[in-house]
């Protein structure tokens, strides 16, 4: 089966115009209607490691400046603390930038951990944001990412581009002088 079966599925089981007068009417392959609805549509669920290190990043809706004041940030900064105990997750470095976020997350031995921490900061966020700003809906642009880091290069390698991200963005010359990096 191809994309292009797909475009052969009609949206309405009878057409819309009166019997005869479709100048192009829609075929039908009547197999692919009745399998079409056995496709999956809900994402695959994260392979969460437990006691691992996870690089978490995401950025604003259509790359919008979505943490753009000072107390946006702080904002975010006080739910990534807030929630950290409750889904015992460890903050390990975090890089909070205009129009994108950067974490460094250890996982505990619970996988669905790390899940619940970033549904709750985000979501929380995105209904302060909106309601701040008088928006409506996403505040990010789709899910999180969320890359494991399986050696201690790639953990190391990590908070090295986390540090210069407002350096590489011109905003401080030294990554130390950034109020909304960590100091790891």
């Amino acid at each position: 089966m191809t994309i292009q079966d797909f475009t052969m599925i009609p949206f309405f089981s009878q057409s819309r115009h009166p019997q005869g007068s479709d100048p192009f009417p829609t075929p039908v392959n009547p197999d692919l209607i009745s399998t079409c609805y056995h496709f999956p549509m809900s994402r695959p669920l994260r392979d969460i490691k437990p006691n691992s290190f996870y690089h978490v990043f995401n950025r604003g809706n259509n790359k919008e400046a979505i943490l753009k004041a000072p107390a946006d940030k702080q904002l975010f900064l006080s739910l990534l603390f807030k929630y950290k105990n409750e889904c015992n997750i460890s903050v390990d470095t975090y890089c909070i930038m205009d129009n994108h976020f950067h974490l460094i997350i250890k996982t505990p031995l619970n996988t669905k951990a790390l899940p619940k921490y970033m549904q709750k900061v985000i979501g929380t966020f995105a209904m302060e944001i909106n309601r701040k700003y008088q928006r409506v809906g996403h505040a990010f642009q789709g899910r999180y990412n969320a890359n494991y880091l399986p050696y201690k290069k790639d953990l190391i390698r990590t908070r090295a581009y986390l540090r210069q991200n407002p350096v590489r963005d011109g905003l401080v010359r030294k990554a130390g002088d950034y109020k909304w990096l960590s100091k790891k």
